[in-house]
């Protein structure tokens, strides 16, 4: 998608905030989507073997843009909402199914902005992001099992990212459940969903988890 797309598509996003929540909302909208500075915390993992399990009553599946439709209820039930327009970024999403009803997903991506600017190989590395675990599911260790899972399964990878916001304590015990260690903070710069500038700040193991 070029620039000016993803601008129209901003516009386009507002414009439906604007008729939903009125022009304050489409306002703030638009100037957190046109141009934002953000810091998040980056995980790393190079360990592939799957450790975890899951319990026996649940199930989990991967779902390629191909086969969307026959999951759509399945993937909005465990709570994707418009994290399906990840399919159209050539994402994988990844289910936890409970008697076929979706109750978690997460999504691997084998392709992203931070990988060059971070000094990452893009033919051996993937990023994990996107998840939501039902209420009613969370405190079972589903998060953990899921992002170890789509690593695990990902032949080609060597390597995976995620990260987390500074204060989603919760996350970044599942990562490091899952094996993940906390390689630092990175400062970045979007314009228009575009990434301008990308910074790490290196701070490996002095992550402190609340």
């Amino acid at each position: 998608m070029s620039f000016l797309q993803k601008i129209g598509r901003v516009l386009s996003e507002a414009a439906a905030q604007r008729r939903a929540r009125g022009s304050g909302a489409a306002a703030r909208f638009f100037l957190r989507h046109v141009y934002s500075r953000s810091t998040m915390v980056l995980f790393e993992s190079r360990e592939k073997q799957l450790r975890l399990s899951l319990p026996a009553s649940l199930d989990v599946v991967s779902v390629s843009a191909a086969e969307r439709a026959a999951y759509s209820q399945a993937i909005d039930e465990a709570g994707a909402g418009s994290d399906v327009s990840n399919f159209d970024r050539g994402a994988t999403a990844w289910l936890i199914l409970a008697d076929n009803v979706g109750v978690a997903v997460g999504w691997r991506f084998t392709a992203s902005p931070l990988f060059r600017p971070l000094g990452y190989d893009p033919a051996t590395t993937i990023y994990l992001g996107g998840y939501h675990v039902l209420d009613a599911y969370r405190g079972r260790g589903l998060y953990p099992y899921l992002v170890q899972r789509m690593f695990a399964d990902t032949p080609a990878a060597s390597c995976a990212i995620a990260e987390t916001s500074q204060g989603n304590a919760s996350s970044q015990r599942g990562l490091t459940k899952a094996g993940f260690t906390c390689r630092g903070l990175i400062h970045r710069t979007t314009v228009g969903g575009s990434l301008l500038g990308c910074r790490l700040v290196e701070q490996p193991g002095r992550l402190r988890l609340s």
